[in-house]
Parts: C-alpha cells; structure tokens; sequence
C-alpha cells in the first residue's frame, strides 16, 4: 500500500507552488512611494435614520507626509483641509479652522485616512487588526480597530485598490450607518 502512495507522495513534492497573495510588505512600498495624488470621488452615506442614501461628489487630494482636502462640488460647494495638525472647513461662504487635538475623535479617524495614503502601516497597527486580501492589481485592505475610541463608533475600514491606487474607501460605523467614497484616480505624483 505505501508502494502506491509513493508516487503521489513525489507528485504533490514536485508540484509548483501555488502563488501566494499580496501581503501588507509588498502594498506599504507601494502606498509610501505615492507623493502626490488626486482623484474625483462620489461618496455615498448610507444613515438608518434616511431611506435614502446622502450623496456627494468633488475632489480628493493628498500631498506627503500630512496634506489632505476633499472639495465637495455638489451637492453644497465646500471644502475640508487637512494640514498637519489642523482641519480647515469651508462652507456657504464661511471658513472654520479647528485643532485636531481638541477634537481626538476626529483626529484619530483622520490620521488613519492619511497613514493609509502614507503606507504607514506601523500607525495604522497601532489602531487596527490589519488584514490584506487579494492581488497586487486587485486588493481589499480590512481594518479592524484594536481600542477606544475608534471601536466604540467603527466597526471597520475597508479600503479597495490596485497596486498604489485607492478606488473605493468604506467605514462600517457600530450603528449600521455605511460611508462609501468611489475614487477615479487623475493623477499622481509627477502628473499632478
């Protein structure tokens, strides 16, 4: 009996490997490497309070190591300016600034947007499990936050892409409520 199972035996040995999927140490590269990027995004909200969802649509720009604007073009013109440690709001004619650190919250939330634009994946690992599915063309990046705050209000963060290019970011909230934000990326880095 071990006779016949011999041949098997070498025949599974010899096999080529499957290949293995993209990692976390190959995307990070990738995603550190970015720059300079922009991309018009629509956004969807999805809140169990509407039957409909809210939709929005404008433009997403990141510069490294900490610029971050999303200027809504519809449906109300505004913008949201990220810059080191302060957020810039500017709305129906009028502009806000806020410091971060008087809003953690926000804060936390922001700074895992942009770690994952950075690839810096050591802070992003600090707040969240981080789980990587798929190929280098096609990726699905799951964040699972580890504590508070983030895990009283997120229950996760998936972000969609193809090798350096976001094309979907998504925030499952505690309560159901979903915000999905489609991106078509413009340019990066030189092209800009």
């Amino acid at each position: 009996m071990t006779e016949r199972r011999l041949p098997l035996l070498l025949a599974l040995l010899l096999a080529p490997l499957p290949a293995l999927g993209f990692s976390l140490a190959e995307l990070q590269p990738l995603l550190a490497a970015v720059q300079r990027a922009e991309a018009q995004f629509v956004e969807e909200r999805h809140l169990a309070v509407l039957e409909v969802p809210l939709s929005s649509r404008g433009t997403l720009s990141y510069r490294a190591p900490d610029f971050l604007q999303k200027a809504v073009a519809a449906p109300q013109p505004g913008s949201f300016t990220v810059e080191g440690e302060r957020l810039t709001v500017e709305q129906a004619g009028e502009r806000r600034v806020l410091d971060l650190a008087a809003a953690p919250q926000l804060k936390v939330f922001t700074e895992s947007f942009r770690a994952v634009l950075a690839g810096d994946f050591d802070s992003l690992d600090r707040l969240y499990r981080l789980s990587l599915e798929g190929e280098r063309d096609r990726w699905i990046l799951r964040l699972q936050p580890r504590a508070a705050p983030l895990s009283r209000f997120i229950e996760e963060v998936t972000v969609a892409g193809s090798g350096a290019e976001l094309q979907r970011f998504t925030v499952l909230e505690r309560g159901g409520d979903r915000s999905t934000m489609h991106l078509e990326p413009r340019c990066r880095d030189a092209d800009c």
